[in-house]
């Protein structure tokens, strides 16, 4: 989680000036006639939580095991500068203490990024195919579609993904029953927990998946690249550099919804090329079933198996790899109050091996999120 922090302390550096001229770009184009606004959109999420967790597990513990509140608002401006071109970008505060994690609580409680930043080009084929290019969130694996309070049906993220957003190139395209993407993204898909922050490097990513029924989606898809950064270079052998050592992952994953049940899970194998030791592998996978009981009410559960392999910096002479396996389930029940307001509640429990020598883990999570949808334009719109 170390690099969790550091990351964010860089981001605030580097990201407030362009955060709050985007919000203030925003806030001047709600101004603009109204014959202007017809290609302009200007949303918002708002999302308050609250957290009340054990202190054993880095994956669960929040604010050391203490009580801890969390809020987060982030706005985003498209707009549809031709037919076939449009740009969005997606800026976020956040305040709080609810997402530092065990022994890891030194990131700043209120800061500002940029998360999102990009165009996208769609040909005029008879076939969907679409070019995107800037600041955007993974373009594989299932959740990256899904983080978003307003479509999570649970409060926390899966334990194979981190928040992310690299910059890359990718195209996609759709013809009858299959999909693909190719990409390039500066950042791997996985972080390393107790390595520094990744460095930019081209990370290649393909996908592909087919619907051979309406509501059904069976995908695969793979990436590979350096997962280091210029610090490990002092620990390695004489001619090495950090871009030497990969991160490869083959992933699954699969969407279905039927009526009012929804099931999305997913799959990942990846191997590690550890500097000093043979190849490490790992496996993640989870199932996440949702059910809407009325227009009101829904449920969901996630189950997830983790197999992770951990690669620790030296801390004297040699590299060396912890193999992290747990168990992790959270149930939640939401709540519609209108169609742009949600409250959840959420309970996580976590068995863990992290060191086999004392034994399993045992931890949990509590917590409740309100979140609310707001169009910015609306606000400034004349009644009819």
């Amino acid at each position: 989680m170390s690099e969790r922090c550091a990351s964010r302390r860089n981001r605030w550096s580097q990201h407030r000036v362009v955060a709050t001229g985007l919000f203030l770009a925003g806030a001047l184009a709600v101004m603009r006639p109204a014959s202007a606004d017809d290609r302009l959109l200007i949303e918002g999420l708002l999302d308050a939580e609250g957290w009340n967790t054990g202190g054993q597990s880095v994956n669960l513990s929040r604010n050391e095991g203490e009580p801890a509140g969390q809020g987060r608002l982030r706005l985003w401006a498209a707009v549809q500068l031709t037919d076939s071109l449009q740009g969005m970008a997606l800026g976020r505060f956040e305040s709080g203490h609810a997402d530092t994690y065990l022994e890891f609580d030194d990131t700043e409680a209120t800061y500002a990024q940029l998360d999102e930043a990009w165009v996208r080009y769609t040909f005029p084929t008879s076939f969907r195919l679409v070019a995107q290019g800037g600041l955007m969130t993974q373009p594989i694996g299932s959740f990256s579609r899904r983080y978003l309070s307003s479509a999570n049906p649970l409060i926390g993220s899966p334990a194979n993904y981190v928040i992310d957003y690299p910059a890359g190139l990718s195209l996609s395209g759709s013809a009858g029953m299959a999909d693909f993407l190719i990409a390039v993204t500066d950042k791997p898909l996985a972080h390393q927990v107790y390595l520094p922050e990744p460095s930019s490097s081209p990370r290649p990513s393909i996908a592909a998946g087919i619907t051979p029924i309406v509501g059904f989606r069976l995908g695969a898809f793979a990436t590979w690249g350096p997962y280091l950064a210029p610090e490990a270079e002092p620990w390695l052998a004489a001619g090495e550099s950090w871009r030497d050592f990969d991160q490869r992952i083959v992933g699954f994953d699969l969407q279905y919804s039927r009526g009012h049940f929804e099931l999305n899970g997913e799959m990942t194998r990846s191997l590690y090329e550890v500097p000093g030791q043979n190849d490490e592998r790992g496996i993640v996978w989870y199932l996440e079933p949702k059910y809407t009981w009325s227009p009101r009410w829904f449920g969901a559960l996630r189950l997830q198996r983790s197999q992770e392999t951990q690669v620790w910096m030296p801390w004297i002479t040699d590299w060396y790899v912890t193999d992290e396996d747990s168990w992790d389930v959270e149930a939640g029940a939401g709540y519609r109050i209108d169609p742009h307001t949600v409250i959840k509640l959420a309970y996580r429990v976590e068995r863990s091996d992290e060191d086999p020598d004392e034994g399993p883990v045992f931890d949990h999570a509590v917590a409740f999120q309100l979140s609310c949808g707001f169009d910015v334009r609306s606000w400034f719109e004349r009644p009819q």
